[in-house]
């Protein structure tokens, strides 16, 4: 068999999408071995069909892009919480409070009740982080931020009670 007849066929089995096939052939009409069938077969497959043999895509690169792109999105939801806590604690008021006592729940996790004085009243509010151990203690002062917006939006000013999504 002619070199212009092999090329033929390996060209009619790669335009079939037989890539298999067409090295099998190789090795037989050419009675070479499957890596040398195997790079006669790419040398061609290249030359006529480069998008079917061109450069593989490296896994590595494709989590190293995902990684980057989660990192990105998470880069952005936390730039905008930060954002929206500052002006969001540039319109409240801040004052200080006392933990008159602890919330339990039922797994013994506890979260802090806080009385303040606010435009002559006196209000309670509670934390929205169990923690066990409890984060105040029963006496403690603590500051806390008061919306001026919705005076009954109170957030106690603690890196848990503030960023803590819970």
């Amino acid at each position: 068999m002619s070199e212009a007849e092999i090329k033929a066929k390996i060209l009619e089995l790669l335009g079939q999408n037989k890539r298999f096939q067409a090295i099998k052939y190789v090795r037989h009409a050419k009675k070479i071995s499957l890596k040398e069938a195997t790079a006669f077969v790419e040398s061609i497959g290249k030359e006529h069909f480069p998008n079917a043999f061109g450069k593989s895509v490296d896994p590595g690169k494709i989590v190293g892009w995902l990684f980057s792109g989660f990192g990105l999105v998470f880069f952005i939801v936390i730039a905008i919480m930060f954002w929206s806590d500052r002006k969001s604690a540039q319109n409240s008021t801040h004052i200080t409070g006392k933990v008159t006592s602890l919330d339990y729940s039922h797994d013994n996790m506890a979260a802090p009740v806080i009385s303040y004085r606010h435009n002559g009243k006196k209000h309670f509010t509670k934390g929205t982080t169990y923690s066990n151990p409890p984060s105040f203690e029963i006496g403690e002062e603590v500051d806390l931020i008061i919306n001026n917006n919705n005076p009954n939006d109170v957030i106690i000013d603690s890196f848990f009670e503030r960023y803590f999504l819970m």
